[in-house]
């Protein structure tokens, strides 16, 4: 991969203090509206208020991955360089929600038919990270195990192409909204 010019300056790399390393865990889940801003990530009222105008819907009590994204790659513009050069990415979260029921089945129907922003909070860390490139949303009826000892599941997707240079951003949890 390569890139026509040198387009950055790269800031200084941090080792964590102590062995402190972040753990996964990712217990909820916002769907945030597109054109919906939250003024400032970690405040309780600014998510409150864009809850309560119904353009933010938490999910929680789940099981997410955010996996590896895959990398998109372009032929390369010069000639003289490497074959391909990166384009983007394409990224994902799949989660897992027990919660099954009919109220929840229109909320994955509706979903299915919407583009939007989303945020994962990590419940170790209490944390979030926010993605603030549309997504499409795959999330097919609410699987019944044979066995009653076994769970009924919706396994839901959110799917995203991010160009290069974009990360999502991570931010201290706002108390009380996602967990």
């Amino acid at each position: 991969m390569s890139l026509t010019t040198d387009c950055t300056n790269l800031p200084d790399h941090v080792i964590q203090a102590c062995n402190n390393y972040r753990k996964g865990g990712v217990s909820a889940i916002a769907i945030i509206d597109a054109g919906t801003s939250i003024p400032d990530p970690t405040s309780d009222t600014d998510w409150t208020t864009a809850i309560t105008a119904g353009h933010v819907k938490v999910i929680k009590n789940i099981k997410a991955t955010f996996p590896k994204a895959s990398v998109v790659e372009g032929e390369n513009v010069v000639a003289c360089g490497a074959e391909k050069m990166l384009d983007g990415f394409n990224g994902s979260i799949t989660w897992k929600d027990f919660n099954v029921n009919a109220t929840n089945d229109d909320f994955y129907a509706q979903l299915n038919l919407k583009t939007a922003y989303i945020a994962i909070f990590y419940c170790n860390e209490n944390e979030i990270r926010i993605f603030d490139q549309l997504c499409n949303f795959a999330v097919p009826w609410a699987t019944a195990p044979e066995g009653t000892k076994d769970k009924q599941v919706y396994d839901a997707t959110a799917m995203w192409f991010a160009p290069v240079g974009w990360f999502p951003s991570l931010y201290t949890a706002p108390a009380g909204i996602f967990s």
